[in-house]
């Protein structure tokens, strides 16, 4: 009687656990379902330099980004919230004092660009000494809070320790930051921060980063997390880490742990490491992780650290861990869809030249103290008679510099002679520069003979060309006027040739070492090259050539 008792108990103990394995399997196949109709519809979101799919109904938040020392936050309100935010702060700010006991804000500075808007507050500046090779080392900081307007978004950039030279770099972010949807995807190169997108220029330097959550509403115990980080420090790989915590595990815990997949893996170019487990925690349940990683390159925007991750069982704050509501097959289809999906986000190239403004042409004016508009010869309105100009009344400025105030020269007097000193002044007005020659480089007044244009051996007196016509050394000169060496390491600069003449070789001056090893010799070379005309001119001006590019 005992023993059918115990073959009753050993079948009742089979039956169910056949049971609860039926149930287990539909339970996985209902699970599979759920995650095939979930990832029917996917959404690509673009996070930094990339994109990823998620499931349509997941619900995705963005956490701080972090660019050029800035952590940038956005969020959508409207331009009454955003100037009362801004005032209060600036109001705070004002009422506050800094480490040095003075005011707090001590500089306030404004952005108007197109329709953006927007503020840098700097306050909260601070010293201190820092032990540096066994000296004492002075630094200084500053707080910085900047605000920008694009659309419907808001912008906040925040530092609070920040190299006071460098404050101007959040109102140059402000001109590559702007609004997008949430479902925009970019086509220009750059970096996608939530509700904003940075444009390009940006280097690994800037040190950029951004991370999202996404979490699914019909399992929330599901965690997914996507982020990428621009200069993060060299560290070992996910598989080299999860071999180092499983060495650390107890023994006794080490059989809860399951290795469901581990080893590289290459995701649309991008190079990583996998790894998934499934672990029965200490209160019986099952949960899943899944990784997947990409170490960080060197000084490359588009090698940051990537890093994916999906969990599930994940508990409530300060709950224990909860029973995965997917399935372990369920799991590794939801994983595989996103996974998959990451990819460098596709963006245009750079604009080509041609879309760029036109040089300056010869003529164009500018006054002291513009910007140079191009790098080439440049002759003021001052001087003469006799009053000379410093550095010369023709000068070679580079595009960008300041032009100059012209400093006047008149003839000294007998007594500014005997004292040995050169009388000097400024003109009241700033002083006007006229751009007559186009070269790259400046180049000195050369002694060097210049080769001669030979005589026609037949008749040219038919020839013609338009201004821009090109012709080379040894061809006959098509029409009289002024024509410029298209080379511009050549001595030559803008020649006027005539009619029917054969036109010369170019000069050039050697390095002074050549001759050196090669016994001396002359100081220049003749060899071929291409003219351009500039200006026709049945004769030259010897006033012209002395004063000024007789291209203007």
């Amino acid at each position: 009687m005992k023993r059918d008792n115990n073959k009753k108990l050993v079948a009742l103990l089979v039956l169910a656990f056949l049971m609860l394995s039926s149930v287990r399997a539909v339970e996985g196949i209902l699970d599979w379902t759920k995650v095939a109709m979930m990832t029917r519809t996917m959404k690509t979101v673009c996070l930094g330099r990339f994109l990823i799919d998620l499931p349509g109904q997941a619900r995705i938040s963005m956490a701080p980004a972090f660019v050029d020392g800035f952590d940038i936050v956005s969020h959508p309100e409207t331009d009454d919230e955003f100037n009362a935010r801004v005032a209060a702060r600036e109001a705070e700010l004002r009422s506050q004092a800094n480490g040095l006991g003075k005011p707090s804000l001590e500089k306030v500075r404004e952005y108007r660009d197109g329709g953006k808007t927007g503020k840098v507050l700097v306050s909260g500046r601070w010293r201190d000494s820092l032990a540096e090779n066994g000296k004492l080392v002075p630094y200084e900081g500053v707080a910085v809070d900047a605000y920008l307007r694009s659309g419907d978004m808001t912008f906040i950039l925040t530092a609070i320790d920040y190299d006071p030279a460098k404050i101007d770099n959040a109102l140059k972010l402000f001109a590559k930051l702007s609004a997008r949807k949430a479902d925009e995807i970019p086509s220009e190169r750059g970096f996608c921060i939530g509700r904003g997108f940075i444009r390009d220029p940006l280097s690994a330097e800037q040190g950029e980063s951004v991370a999202l959550l996404a979490g699914l509403p019909d399992h929330p115990d599901v965690n997914i997390s996507f982020s990428s980080v621009v200069g993060a420090a060299a560290a070992p790989g996910i598989i080299e880490r999860s071999a180092q915590a499983m060495a650390d595990y107890p023994l006794i815990l080490r059989p809860a742990v399951r290795t469901l997949r581990e080893g590289v893996r290459t995701v649309n170019g991008l190079g990583g490491e996998e790894i998934g487990v499934k672990i029965t925690e200490p209160n019986f349940v099952t949960t899943f992780t899944y990784d997947w990683e990409m170490r960080a390159g060197v000084k490359d925007v588009l090698a940051p650290l990537l890093a994916l991750q999906l969990q599930t069982g994940v508990p409530l704050p300060g709950g224990r861990a909860v029973q995965s509501s997917l399935a372990e097959g369920a799991v590794n289809e939801l994983w595989e869809n996103i996974v998959a999906s990451i990819r460098v986000r596709p963006s245009m190239a750079a604009k080509a030249p041609a879309d760029e403004p036109a040089a300056p042409i010869l003529g164009t004016l500018a006054s002291a103290g513009d910007s140079c508009p191009s790098s080439g010869w440049w002759q003021c309105n001052e001087g003469g008679d006799g009053v000379s100009v410093l550095g010369g009344k023709r000068q070679f400025l580079r595009k960008g510099q300041r032009m100059p105030q012209a400093l006047l020269m008149p003839r000294p007097s007998l007594w500014d002679k005997m004292r040995g000193l050169q009388p000097s002044y400024e003109s009241v007005s700033p002083t006007g520069w006229k751009l007559v020659d186009r070269r790259a480089r400046g180049r000195g007044a050369s002694s060097a003979p210049l080769a001669l244009a030979g005589l026609a051996a037949g008749d040219a007196s038919a020839a013609s060309a338009p201004l821009g016509s090109c012709a080379r050394t040894g061809e006959l000169c098509p029409v009289s006027g002024w024509w410029r060496c298209e080379d511009a390491e050549a001595l030559d600069g803008t020649r006027w040739f005539g009619q029917g003449g054969v036109l010369p070789d170019a000069t050039f001056s050697m390095p002074p070492a050549w001759f050196a090893k090669n016994g001396g010799g002359p100081p220049v070379i003749q060899r071929r090259c291409s003219w351009k005309l500039v200006r026709r001119a049945e004769a030259p001006h010897a006033e012209r050539v002395a004063e000024e590019d007789p291209a203007v």
